[in-house]
């Protein structure tokens, strides 16, 4: 059962995204904190394939900028390959990083005007990022993507002949992300504790 679901979702991954940061000098006090946005135009730069961009304004977050400055992210889903091949040339995959940048800014600016400006700081993460810092298979930023099937299936925690074994991660989760993946060490605690025949406890229960 294990091996035939991590095959099929393999196949229903999250696709891989492109992440820009700006730091911009503005405070965005009256914006929502996320946003979906629906551009009328595409930028050519970024091999970029979403049609819905995920913004966030971090203005409630006095430790991501300085005071009257706002961290404002953009996560847009993008190709794999692409960005793994221009990679081999470092100065064409910083151009093609500065590019995808600039022309999502332009956009931005339409929704906030002036706010191309205003920015002081740009980092861009490309798919290839995401697989540099994490091996995620071919720079997804989560796990298996959320399907009508996938919650029927399910993944052992554990591998025969290896002992001492559990698995967690978001690879052994739905949907993958922080929260699934902090439940999958749960998860394994709780099934370390069965196999040594111990009450499970968390650190907020009266023993």
């Amino acid at each position: 059962m294990a091996k035939h679901f991590r095959h099929q979702a393999t196949k229903s991954q999250w696709k891989p995204v492109v992440l820009i940061n700006y730091g911009v000098a503005s405070e965005f006090s009256d914006e929502p904190s996320i946003t979906m946005l629906k551009p009328t135009s595409s930028p050519e730069a970024g091999y970029l394939e979403g049609d819905f961009w995920v913004i966030r304004i971090f203005a409630c977050c006095p430790n991501c900028a300085p005071a009257g400055r706002t961290l404002v992210q953009v996560m847009i889903e993008s190709e794999w390959q692409p960005w793994k091949e221009i990679r081999e040339d470092k100065d064409a995959y910083n151009a093609e990083k500065e590019m995808t940048a600039k022309q999502v800014l332009e956009i931005l600016n339409d929704v906030w005007p002036g706010t191309k400006d205003q920015v002081e700081m740009t980092n861009v993460a490309t798919p290839y990022t995401w697989w540099r810092f994490t091996r995620n298979r071919q720079g997804a930023f989560e796990g298996f993507a959320i399907t009508d099937k996938i919650f029927t299936k399910s993944v052992k925690r554990t591998l025969a002949g290896l002992d001492n074994f559990f698995m967690a991660g978001h690879w052994v989760v739905p949907g993958g992300g922080v929260i699934p993946t902090l439940v999958s060490g749960k998860h394994a605690a709780m099934l370390l504790c069965r196999r040594d025949g111990k009450v499970f406890h968390t650190s907020s229960e009266e023993k």
